[in-house]
C-alpha cells in the first residue's frame, strides 16, 4: 500500500465536516518520505525524497527535485486527499 493510500484512507473517513477540517489542516504543508512500502515489500529506495504537498483538500506529490510527478491516468495531477459531505437543513 502506497503511503498516499494510507494517508486517504485516514483522511477519508467522515468524521463531521469541522473534525475534518481540523485534521486536515494538521497535515497542511509539505512532507518528505523517509520510507515507504508496497505489498510489503521495501520501497524506500524508490520513494525517498519524494514529497507529498498537501493545501486544503488537495494532495500532490512531487519528485526530489520539487517537481510535479504527473499521473498516468491522464486525470489532474493535483489529488483529492479527502472529501466531506455535509447537509443543512432550513
Amino acid at each position: 500500500m502506497t503511503m498516499a493510500a494510507i494517508l486517504c484512507m485516514v483522511l477519508c473517513t467522515q468524521p463531521p465536516a469541522d473534525a475534518l477540517t481540523q485534521e486536515v489542516q494538521k497535515l497542511s504543508g509539505t512532507w518528505q518520505v523517509v520510507s515507504s512500502q508496497s505489498d510489503g515489500k521495501d520501497q524506500t529506495e524508490r520513494s525517498k525524497g519524494y514529497r507529498y504537498v498537501f493545501e486544503g483538500q488537495l494532495m500532490k506529490l512531487q519528485d526530489r527535485q520539487g517537481k510535479p510527478i504527473p499521473r498516468t491516468d491522464g486525470k489532474p495531477d493535483e489529488r483529492p486527499c479527502c472529501s466531506a459531505t455535509t447537509s443543512s437543513s432550513h
